[in-house]
């Protein structure tokens, strides 16, 4: 709640907009800070709007990590049913949580979905090797810290990934490869 708090002393005290080129915490979270403050001008004291956006963010979160966890599956009878099941399980798992509480924590939200859309166009990439999937997975790994700092650790979980997917001994790229 702190962060809130200090975060809006920043909006007033620099001027608006403003407000969003600096350091906080030793993050510099300008994509975040631009997100939150539209939201302060857009629902202004309605904090309970602010967290309706979350739980959006949230659910966007949930159909990306299903669809993720879809293409990473063989196509196995099933297994679509589990991948979905997962990703209802993380949707559940996640609404009890800090992240869902403070509107301040939508940063988290934001760099996961940044996180999961750069996965999937990695994937999309090594299907198709069309350049607009990895442009796609570059930006979105390149926009994630800018949300939060967790969000440096989608360059290493697409090489990872990339990893993973391409290794003929650990995939089966006949698979991933599918139409």
């Amino acid at each position: 709640f702190w962060d809130e708090i200090y975060l809006l002393e920043q909006f007033m005290r620099r001027g608006g907009f403003s407000g969003v080129i600096y350091r906080h915490n030793e993050h510099f979270l300008p994509l975040f800070f631009s997100w939150f403050y539209a939201q302060c001008c857009l629902f202004g004291d309605s904090y309970s709007l602010m967290l309706l956006v979350s739980n959006i963010i949230h659910a966007l979160n949930g159909v990306l990590l299903a669809a993720l966890l879809e293409r990473l599956i063989p196509e196995r009878p099933g297994l679509r049913t589990a991948a979905r099941i997962t990703a209802l399980l993380f949707l559940i798992s996640g609404l009890h949580a800090e992240t869902m509480q403070w509107a301040f924590e939508q940063c988290l939200l934001l760099a996961q979905t940044a996180t999961f859309l750069a996965m999937l166009a990695a994937i999309e990439f090594v299907r198709s090797g069309q350049a607009r999937f990895a442009l796609g997975a570059a930006a979105a790994t390149a926009i994630a810290p800018l949300l939060f700092a967790n969000g440096f650790i989608a360059a290493p979980q697409i090489a990872l990934l990339l990893v993973l997917i391409s290794h003929p001994l650990i995939s089966n790229r006949q698979r991933l490869l599918r139409t």
